[in-house]
Formats: structure tokens, sequence, C-alpha cells
């Protein structure tokens, strides 16, 4: 008997033995699941920082751990932050969040909510939870696991009607769907139908609020204290690594900003045309912002009211509701006040005029286009539907409506310049004129057939200015030649002439210390070239003769055949048609010939000079 004592003794401290073992085991078991978890987590972070894929594998990870049927991690949509002093119609302008970039005031320090200084985060957010612009907030699901339904990512959910949305109110773990039947506050049904029980968790830092996680069970699930701190453990490691990931996302946004600003301020920059940097800061704006519609207006100084410069997918009905006269609407507000504004149609505004009530739009920014206190015009854009622009995003729009204002100051600039130059360019051909009375007018003519060339040709502005230019400069080079070769009665000696061909160099050596005048330079230095190769001053052929060079030498040799020289009178002009195109392929690039064949057959336009003789004649002593 007292062997079968013992024996069953022993029995059931085996069997007490192996159940503690077993629970040792299992616990053991289950902290080097969750030892791996917290592992898995870090080496996902610790691998890429590419928020999407990191936020899935994680919801795979932690659905594993917690033997969850579904998982889903939402963050906070920042689409549907709104300023808290608008909503509050709050004019504390020393308040840090006031017109903040920061649109989470409840991150903000020191912030003065109900006329009283608020503490850091951790301090007030309790607080701050209970605030109106804090419940606003919506959250978009950003990863999910268990649920095929791909299409749900990016989904937005009202933070206050749903489990997910109430723990990240009150800041604390929310189970659902125990001990009750009702399961419509239960957010993975909307995802899956069978889901019995969830757990939501919010993520939150020392800084911050970022959003939630939930884990949904096809059965009953009751979560004892265990589970529900390492739910919260977890949680606060995946806010920390997700944290880390947004701070890496908007150094990466950051950085492509400043890149996207450099090449605009670059492509601005590089025209002088006002219509030109109106349509590429539209585009700038629109690409940048992911805008959906914008428009440049410009004043105009002789009709004395602004002009639409540049727009698209602005209407006319939008221009009347915003205004598009110094003094009305949104348009004049910013004119009046030389600062930008930002509209959201979401909230109360004084400044929302009644006639943007009926447009369809969602938000929208104006700023004035300046530069140092001179205002050229002023600049909006605006979201229809999706986007609510931020004050992030004003700061942005407002940066490229800058650099569009330098733009138009260095425009501006060239304009006046142009006209120094314009009338240094007179004074230099009056110079040239001036040695050599013969060629009166002559520099005229020529630029007036080489625009018309030009235009033959479908050239665009820029070019035909820089072809007119250089015909009106092509002899500058004869400055150097001594006044007694170029007056001579009679044919040149080698010597002679040789002096005379070097007036292109000359005229190189003097326009080419001009920065902006270095291809002009170049088109007169070989506008003595022929296409044979037999010209000077280097002797180039073909198509390695800079082309505006070619137009010059078939203009300048018309208006040299058929106008009167010391030693020989005009010709007329079929006699100089006759001469192209005999040395058309020769002397003559054939192209250039036939298209000023075609010019002259069509009813040749007089040259604008009329100190000139009215046709040309032939170059015999090499002064042209």
């Amino acid at each position: 008997a007292r062997l079968r004592e013992w024996g069953e003794n022993l029995e059931q401290q085996v069997d007490e033995r192996t159940d503690e073992l077993r629970h040792a085991n299992k616990e053991i078991t289950q902290r080097i699941e969750e030892t791996g978890a917290y592992l898995e987590i870090a080496r996902i972070f610790a691998g890429t920082l590419d928020l999407e894929k990191t936020l899935n594998r994680t919801a795979q990870t932690l659905s594993k751990l917690l033997k969850s049927d579904y998982a889903s991690i939402s963050l906070i949509d920042e689409v549907s932050l709104v300023r808290c002093w608008e909503m509050e119609q709050c004019t504390e302008e020393r308040c840090p969040a006031y017109k903040s970039e920061n649109l989470e005031c409840w991150t903000v320090s020191g912030t003065h909510c109900r006329k009283e200084i608020q503490g850091t985060f951790k301090d007030k957010i309790n607080e701050c939870v209970e605030c109106r612009v804090f419940r606003n907030i919506s959250v978009k699901i950003a990863a999910l696991s268990g649920v095929r339904e791909i299409s749900l990512l990016g989904s937005n959910v009202q933070s206050s009607n749903t489990a997910c949305g109430r723990a990240m109110l009150s800041l604390k773990s929310i189970v659902s769907g125990v001990g009750q039947d009702d399961h419509s506050e239960i957010d993975l049904r909307k995802i899956a139908n069978d889901c019995l029980t969830q757990i939501s968790i919010p993520l939150v830092t020392k800084q911050r609020v970022l959003g939630t996680m939930a884990f949904g069970f096809k059965s009953k699930q009751a979560f004892d204290e265990h589970a529900l701190s390492l739910t919260t453990s977890l949680s606060d490691q995946l806010a920390l690594g997700i944290e880390n990931a947004v701070m890496y996302k908007k150094s990466i946004q950051a950085a492509n900003e400043a890149r996207m600003l450099y090449r605009a301020g670059e492509a601005m920059g590089a025209t002088i045309d006002k219509s030109d940097i109106s349509g590429l800061l539209i585009e700038y704006v629109l690409d940048a912002l992911q805008s959906d519609g914008g428009v440049v207006l410009l004043f105009d100084d002789e009709k004395q009211r602004l002009e639409v410069a540049a727009r698209k997918n602005f209407s006319k009905i939008m221009l009347q509701a915003f205004g598009k006269t110094p003094s009305s609407g949104i348009v004049g507000a910013v004119l009046n006040e030389s600062k930008p504004l930002l509209i959201d149609k979401r909230i109360s505004c004084s400044r929302l005029h009644a006639e943007l009530e009926n447009i369809p739009f969602c938000s929208a920014m104006y700023a004035p286009l300046q530069y140092h206190g001179t205002v050229f015009g002023v600049v909006g854009t605006l979201s229809l539907a999706e986007k609510n622009f931020t004050y992030s995003d004003l700061r942005l729009f407002t940066t490229l409506c800058n650099l569009a204002g330098a733009a138009m100051h260095n425009a501006q600039l060239f304009d006046k310049l142009g006209g120094f130059y314009i009338d240094s360019v007179k004074a230099l051909v009056e110079a040239i004129e001036a040695k050599d009375s013969y060629t009166r007018g002559h520099s005229e003519n020529v630029a007036h057939l080489a625009v018309a060339i030009a235009q033959k040709l479908g050239l665009d502005a820029n070019d035909i200015e820089e072809l007119q230019t250089s015909a009106l400069l092509h002899d500058i080079g004869k400055i150097g030649i001594r006044d007694q070769v170029l007056n001579k009665p009679g044919k040149l000696d080698k010597a002679e002439f040789e002096h005379v061909r070097e007036h292109p160099r000359i005229a190189f050596q003097i326009i080419g210390r001009i920065p902006a005048f270095k291809n002009i330079a170049e088109i007169i230095l070989h506008h003595h070239e022929r296409y044979d190769g037999n010209g000077y001053v280097l002797g180039l052929a073909g198509e390695d003769i800079p082309f505006g060079s070619r137009v010059l030498a078939v203009a300048d040799t018309f208006d040299s055949i058929t106008s009167s020289r010391p030693y020989r009178t005009a010709e007329s002009i079929e006699f100089a048609r006759a001469e192209l195109l005999k040395n058309s392929g020769t002397q003559f690039d054939p192209a250039i010939v036939e298209i000023f064949v075609e010019i002259l057959d069509s009813g040749y336009i007089e040259p604008q000079s009329e100190e000139s003789d009215v046709c040309p004649s032939r170059t015999t002593n090499g002064l042209d």
C-alpha cells in the first residue's frame, strides 16, 4: 500500500513537473517569438525606410505573432489636418502654432490654447485629444494583412467613428467585440465580415501621434494583461520606426524640392520673355504641388490693368470669382497686402468671399509676383477635389513665385538694356558708315534682307533677332581698315585686298569680347566664307559654316551688287538674281539661294534704308 501511495505521489509530482516544464517551455517559446518579432521589426526598419514596404511587412509579422486573422496599420491623413487658428478663429499671433507650417498643433510646445500657455507634447496631449481640431483628424489605411482587397489601401476613415479612432483619441488600447453582439465599431469588419474581435492600439511616440494599428480575429478572444502589454510594447517600437521613416521621407522630399527649385530657377532665369516665364511657373507649380489648375496675371502698364499671361485648367468663371483686378476679390487682397494667401474651403474664413462658394474647388493659394518691392502681378493655384494645401505648400508656392519674380526682374532689366543695346548698335553702324560713305545704309539693307530669309525659313524670334544684329554689325571691322583703302576709287592691289580681308577678324575681336554676343561674333567672322571652301577667313565649307553666316553671305552680296560703289555703278535686281543662281553651290548655300529667289519672285520688298540705292551691285574690289 505504501509502495502504491509512493508511486502515486511520484506520478503526481512528475505530472506537476511536466506541466511546469510544458508551461515554461510554452512561455520560453512565446518569449522567443516575441523577441523574434522585436528583432524582425528592427530588421525591417533597418533594411529600408520605404514606408509602404516597411508597414506591409510589419503588419504581417505582428499578425503572425499575435495569431490574428487580420491586421491593419492606419496613419493620420495629412489632408484632414486643419489650421487650429482658423478653425478656432484665433488671432493670437504670439502663439507658435499661428500660421505655422506644422498643422499638428498638439506637437507644438508653448501654444496659447484657452488663453493659457501650454507645455510640451507630453504635458498637454491628454487635453489636446479632447480638442475639436484633433478630433477632426481622419486616418488612412497604410497596410493590411490577411485581406486580398489591396484597393482598400489608402482609403480614409473618420477617426471619431471607429474603434481605431477612439484608441487614437483616448491614447489607450481598446478591445471591441468581446461580450457583445454589436460589431459596428469593429473597423476590420468593413474589410472582413467574419471578424468578431478586434484590438486597437494607438501609435504614439514621445513627440507625436502617428495613427493606430488593429488586429482582428474570426473568433471571440479574451486579451489578458500580458497580451495588452505586449501589443503596447510592440506599438511603441513600431511608432518609433514609423517616425524615423516619416522623417526620412520628409528629408527626401525636402531634397527633391531643393532640386526642383534649382531647376525652376535655372529654367525661368534662362528666358527673358515674361510670357515664357509665366508658362514655366504654371508648369512647375502644378507639378510640384500636385494642384489642378493655375493662373498668372501680369500688370499691363499701357492698359493699366491685369492681363492673363498664362493659365491651365482655370476657367473664366474662376477668374471672375477670385478677382482679376487690383481692387477685387482674393487677387485684390493679395496685391494690397503683398502677402501670400491660403484658402481652405472647409473652414469658415472671413476672407472667403461669397463669390467663391459656388466654385468647385477644395483649396487655393495666391501669392504676389514680386521682386524687392516691385510687383509684376499675382499667381494663383487651386485644388479641385482631393488635396487641401498646407502652409508647407504655401511656402514652396511662394518660393516658386519669388524665383519667377526674380526672373521677371531680369527680363525687365534686359528690356532696358535692349534699348541701350539698340542705341549702341546704331552708333556702331553710324561709325562704320562715317568711314565708308558709299556703304551708307548697307548694313540696314542687309539686316532687312537677312530677316526676310529667316522669316521665310521659319526661324524663332531669338534666332531672327540674333541674325538681324549680326547683319547690322557685319562690317564693323572696317573701323580697322585704312580710309584710303576703303574709299579707293579703283581696284585694290594684293596687299590692300589682304588688308580688307581682315575686317571680319577685326569685327570678331571687337564683338567677341561681349559674352552675350558670342554667336553674333561667330556669324560675322565667317560671313565671307564660301560654300566650296575657297572663302576667308578660315576657309570653312558647306555646313561647317555657321548658318547665320551663310544667310548673311547671300543678303550681303545681293545688296552689294545692287548698290553703287566708287569703282562701279549699281546693277539691276535681275542681274543680281542671276549672279546668285550662277554661284549657288559654290559661293553660296543653294538652299538659302533658293529661298531668297522665291522671296524676290514673290515681290521684292524694298530695303528699309532711304539712304541706300534701290538695288545691289557686284563686289569686285573685296570691300563688301
